[in-house]
């Protein structure tokens, strides 16, 4: 698996420069908007996406023939896509956060970072939930189908949400309220219910993903 971290982080260091033209870009758009929460949402959602090309460049010229005629199994591949995956969402949502919470200190000193640091770790997990679902997707259906299908993913999510958004206002649930009392759990009740949700969902995610990988023929 390490060979193939190796490979992808190759890969990673490739595209630098639009990864620069990122980080760049979310920074102004902090500066601009004063909106220390910008750079960790759109960095850590964007640098994760990367490792669904990392797919779509093994399926170029049908690479996924050769490399699996190498000493790496199925199960190891997908193990590495996930890992890989951590690794991009984690690495610059933490220098995005500790960028943040420098211009947020040197903005308005002596201010409360609790807001800041509580939905940091919701960034985070917004990106981690996504690729928990688009991996399997982009592993069934390939580069070309898999955005469709992707799209479509995205689309069921905003409909769900839609759906339990108006039942829980029928039966009288604020769901403002819900949202706003997460603050009362402090932040590593926050922080560990986070991580809870987002391991049980990449148990299940991995668990699919395995199973594509080892019934598709390359």
């Amino acid at each position: 698996m390490k060979g193939l971290l190796i490979k992808d982080f190759k890969l990673l260091k490739s595209q630098t420069n639009f990864f620069i033209t990122i980080f760049i870009i979310g920074i102004l758009l902090m500066v601009m908007q004063g909106s220390p929460i910008i750079p960790i949402s759109y960095g850590t959602l964007m640098f994760s996406m990367f490792t669904l090309s990392t797919i779509s460049y093994d399926e170029f010229d049908n690479c996924n023939a050769f490399l699996f005629t190498l000493p790496v199994t199925r199960k190891q591949y997908v193990l590495e896509k996930y890992v890989f995956g951590i690794l991009v969402a984690m690495i610059p949502w933490a220098v995005s956060t500790g960028i943040s919470v420098i211009y947020q200190t040197i903005k308005n000193p002596g201010e409360d970072l609790t807001e800041l640091l509580i939905s940091a770790p919701v960034m985070l997990c917004f990106a981690l939930v996504f690729l928990g679902l688009t991996l399997p997707v982009q592993l069934k259906f390939g580069a070309d189908k898999g955005r469709m299908a992707m799209f479509g993913v995205m689309g069921v999510i905003v409909v769900i949400g839609f759906v339990i958004g108006f039942v829980l206002k029928s039966l009288g649930i604020p769901l403002e309220e819900m949202i706003s009392n997460l603050t009362t759990m402090g932040l590593a009740g926050l922080l560990g219910a986070i991580l809870t949700f987002c391991a049980v969902l990449w148990v299940i995610s991995y668990s699919v993903s395995l199973k594509i990988i080892v019934k598709k023929q390359f």
